[in-house]
């Protein structure tokens, strides 16, 4: 059951990073034929990496992300190393039930070392620069509602977890049926003479 989930959720995903709309949130699949669904496989397989994310603009980054779901949580995981666990803007979208996060990687001042007279101007140059420093930029869709007021976000060894209760739906409650008496008496007419 769960496969048909993961292969549903990479589905709606993938149609929402293609057309810029949120994911149906409960519907149903759109119907496909047995030849649709093989090509749907492989091309879900191909845009694993790139399904349910949107780039802010042209210079940011979009941010490596793994999604655990269980019946009681969804937890986001994005690599980030080179971000301060202060430098993240994280925010739930309850409408579109998506997470987005934007950062920017910084390169830290350099280490204090004991080869350096304190107080003295210490003279150099990068003669290699190969990192880059960037904007980073993730929106997520999450394949169930959560309850976003009891999201919890850490930062870890380089790894942003954002861990989002599954939002339980009711059983549903009995209602009443009431019965409406018609007041209107059903006499036949009467002709007058």
């Amino acid at each position: 059951m769960s496969s048909f989930l993961d292969k549903l959720s990479n589905k709606l995903n993938k149609v929402s990073a293609n057309q810029d709309i949120p994911p149906a949130q409960g519907g149903a699949a759109p119907a496909t034929s047995a030849r649709g669904e093989a090509a749907g496989e492989e091309t879900a397989k191909k845009d694993a990496a790139n399904a349910s994310y949107e780039d802010q603009d042209d210079s940011a980054t979009p941010l490596d992300v793994d999604i655990f779901q269980s019946e009681a949580r969804i937890v986001i995981f994005m690599q980030a190393s080179g971000v301060a666990a202060d430098g993240f803007d994280v925010t739930y979208d309850e409408a579109a039930n998506a997470v987005t996060v934007q950062a920017t990687q910084k390169r830290p001042e350099l280490p204090e070392c004991s080869f350096v007279i304190e107080g003295q101007e210490e003279k150099g140059r990068f003669v290699k620069q190969e990192i880059k420093w960037q904007p980073l930029y993730r929106k997520a869709y999450l394949p169930a509602p959560v309850d976003g007021n009891k999201a919890d976000v850490v930062f870890e060894e380089g790894v942003l977890m954002i861990t989002l209760p599954v939002r339980k739906l009711g059983e549903g409650k009995r209602l009443a049926v009431r019965e409406i008496v018609s007041t209107k008496e059903e006499n036949p007419s009467q002709e007058n003479a």
